[in-house]
């Protein structure tokens, strides 16, 4: 058994934030939820940064919205990088 499927610190975690149960393990699963979680944690952030230099101080709504986005988005580059197969299969969900 690979070190990448035995159990992880995240798995705890991982248990109650993806609570939908175990989904099957890919390979590539990893490397892409590493790129899309980056793009949209990093872009996304720029994006926010952009719109608030034109558009001025956003509502409370708004805040609380990207600040979900964002971390959801921020675990799933978590579980790339540290999680182990079962956390990332979890994070990516069953595609």
């Amino acid at each position: 058994m690979s070190s990448l499927t035995k159990r992880c610190s995240l798995c705890s975690i991982n248990k109650i934030i993806c609570f939908w149960g175990d989904m099957p393990m890919r390979k590539w699963k990893r490397p892409i939820l590493g790129i899309i979680s980056a793009l949209v944690l990093f872009g996304g952030g720029y994006a926010i940064y952009e719109t608030i230099q034109i558009e001025g101080e956003p509502d409370l709504f708004f805040k609380l919205l990207m600040s979900f986005v964002g971390f959801i988005f921020f675990w799933g580059l978590v579980n790339s990088i540290f999680g182990c197969d079962r956390c990332v299969a979890k994070a990516f969900g069953s595609v």
